[in-house]
C-alpha cells in the first residue's frame, strides 16, 4: 500500500476517527452516490478541521498494530498522543490544530531528564509512521525518542488531494473540481492506484481548488509555517516535562532544526537546546519554489 494511503488511514484511525456525511432528506440518485462516497473515502482519509479539545498533550491509543520497537508494549515501551495547539501562536484563545506524536521511551533504569527528537523530511513525510527508533539503539538506553509529525503532514491535520476530494464531495464542488481531484488523489478501493508525479498534475488549478475546501474547515493555510513547526516542537518537549533537547534532522528538518535555533531564545520558558545534526542540510536561504525549474535543468 503507497505511503501516502498508509499516512492517511493511519491518520483517521489515530487522531480523528472517521468522518461520515449527515443524510439528507430523500436525496437524488446523484446526490446519494456523492454522499456514499464522501463517506467511504472520509473513512481513510478524514479532512483536516479545526479542534475542540483544550490546549495542551492527551495521550491516546497507537494505532492498532504501530510497535516502533519490536516486541514493545504499549505504555511501557513507547506511548502515543495528540498535541493540541493554537492555530496562530499569536492567538491562543483562537482556532486550534491537533498534531499526532509517538514516544519511544528509553530502555535504561535512569534515563536522562532530555528527549532526542527526530525532525523528518519532506516537508511531509510522517516521522511517526517512518522512523526507524533501531538506528538511536545506542541512545536509547538513556534517552526518550519524540516523534512528531508536523502541520499538515502525517498524523497532524494532513492536507493532501485526498483529503481536498472528500471536502470537495461533501462541499457540493463543481463537477470539473472533483474530476481534477479524482484524477490527482490515490484510490484507497483500487490496489493499482498510485500517486502521480507533480510534473503530470495540473497544480495552477489543483491549488487554489484545495486552498478554498481547506479554508471552509476555518484553516488558516498561512499558519502552517516552519515558524510555527518550530514553536510545535519546543512546546512538544516542554509540555511532556522534558528540561532538555538533543536533535537529529534531515533534509527539510533540518531547515525546521535551524529556524527552532534561531527562535527559541524568544519561546517562553523553552527547554534546552544540548545539539543538533543536520543531515543533507536545507537551509532557509535556499529558496525551493523559485529553484526547482533550474535544478531540473541542471541536473
Amino acid at each position: 500500500m503507497h505511503e501516502r494511503l498508509i499516512v492517511a488511514l493511519t491518520s483517521a484511525l489515530l487522531v480523528l476517527g472517521a468522518t461520515g456525511v449527515a443524510a439528507q432528506d430523500e436525496p437524488t440518485p446523484d446526490e446519494g452516490a456523492i454522499a456514499d462516497e464522501a463517506a467511504q473515502l472520509a473513512v481513510f482519509t478524514p479532512p483536516p478541521s479545526l479542534s475542540d479539545r483544550p490546549l495542551g498533550v492527551h495521550s491516546v491509543e497507537c494505532l492498532p498494530g504501530y510497535a516502533p520497537r519490536t516486541g514493545g508494549v504499549e505504555g511501557e515501551d513507547f506511548s502515543c498522543g495528540v498535541l493540541t495547539v493554537p492555530q496562530d501562536w499569536e492567538q491562543p484563545d483562537g482556532g486550534k490544530l491537533d498534531l499526532g506524536f509517538s514516544v519511544v521511551h528509553a530502555t535504561g533504569d535512569e534515563p536522562a531528564t532530555g528527549a532526542l527528537a527526530f525532525l523528518a523530511g519532506g516537508p511531509g513525510s510522517s516521522a511517526v509512521l517512518t522512523t526507524d527508533p533501531g538506528r538511536y539503539a545506542a541512545l536509547l538506553d538513556q534517552r526518550d525518542l519524540v516523534l512528531m509529525d508536523i502541520r499538515g503532514a502525517g498524523l497532524s491535520q494532513r492536507l493532501g488531494w485526498e483529503e481536498c476530494l472528500v471536502l470537495a464531495l461533501q462541499n457540493d464542488a463543481p463537477a470539473a473540481d472533483i474530476e481534477a481531484l479524482r484524477e490527482a488523489a490515490i484510490d484507497p478501493f483500487s490496489e493499482d492506484s498510485a500517486a502521480r508525479p507533480f510534473s503530470e498534475l495540473d497544480l495552477a488549478t489543483l491549488n487554489p481548488i484545495c486552498a478554498g475546501q481547506f479554508r471552509s474547515q476555518g484553516l488558516d493555510l498561512d499558519e502552517f509555517s516552519t515558524a510555527n513547526n518550530a514553536r510545535d516542537v519546543a512546546e512538544l518537549i516542554k509540555a511532556l516535562g522534558y528540561e532538555s533537547l538533543d536533535i537529529h534532522s534531515t533534509s527539510y528538518g533540518t531547515r525546521l532544526a535551524m529556524t527552532l535555533m534561531d527562535d527559541l531564545p524568544g519561546y517562553p520558558e523553552p527547554p534546552r537546546l544540548r545539539s543538533v545534526i543536520l543531515d543533507s542540510a536545507f537551509p532557509p536561504s535556499a529558496y525551493l519554489v523559485r529553484s526547482l525549474v533550474r535544478s531540473d535543468h541542471d541536473c
